[in-house]
């Protein structure tokens, strides 16, 4: 389902009519597809695209026989970073958008995308062995290649998701709540616009 937010009572319903499980994963920076991972018995998930113009058409980005999430594409639409289990762990692959190609390895030791960050120019990410947020710049060129990864942030075990702003320069963090818990929620709208605003 999506909600015109301008327009609350337009809304509109996809995927209705596929049994299967599906999880968003992200729009691409055209906003005219979403990217989101399926559930399929013979190959567990895999990552799929949902056109929202002309024939509207999901169709299969890449299938493997192992679990295939957390699709990321980079702000040019060149790239899909994404997480799969196929060494027995997630780790973090780059390949081409829209159509996969040769597929870059950036983790080795258990890993997940965070996002891209400064326009594309680079990726973060979460290295597992060493509980940290890594970024590494994305060098120029037809072959994706990443320059040497830097810690962006060490994960304390009470945070329970941390993300960068589309820049680079600060992170949201969740932490559990201290105390009772609340009475009510307050939903924050355009958030990472009021980031960025000094």
């Amino acid at each position: 389902m999506i909600r015109n937010v301008a327009n609350p009572s337009e809304v509109e319903h996809f995927l209705e009519s596929d049994p299967a499980y599906e999880d968003l994963n992200c729009w691409t920076p055209d906003g005219l597809s979403l990217v989101y991972s399926r559930q399929a018995p013979e190959t567990r998930f895999d990552l799929w695209v949902l056109p929202l113009a002309g024939d509207r058409k999901p169709h299969e980005y890449l299938a493997s026989p192992f679990m295939d999430v957390g699709g990321r594409v980079s702000p040019d639409g060149r790239w899909m970073a994404y997480a799969g289990n196929e060494s027995g762990h997630y780790e973090v692959y780059v390949q081409s958008f829209p159509t996969p190609g040769p597929r870059y390895q950036v983790t080795k030791g258990g890993g997940f995308p965070g996002r891209w960050v400064n326009n594309g120019r680079q990726l973060t990410f979460w290295e597992a062995s060493s509980r940290t947020l890594q970024t590494a710049d994305v060098n120029p060129g037809e072959e994706f290649r990443l320059g040497p990864e830097r810690t962006f942030c060490a994960r304390d075990d009470d945070r329970v998701a941390v993300r960068t702003t589309p820049d680079g320069k600060r992170i949201l963090a969740l932490f559990p709540a201290e105390g009772p818990a609340p009475n009510s929620i307050t939903v924050v709208l355009d958030w990472e616009e009021e980031l960025g605003r000094d």
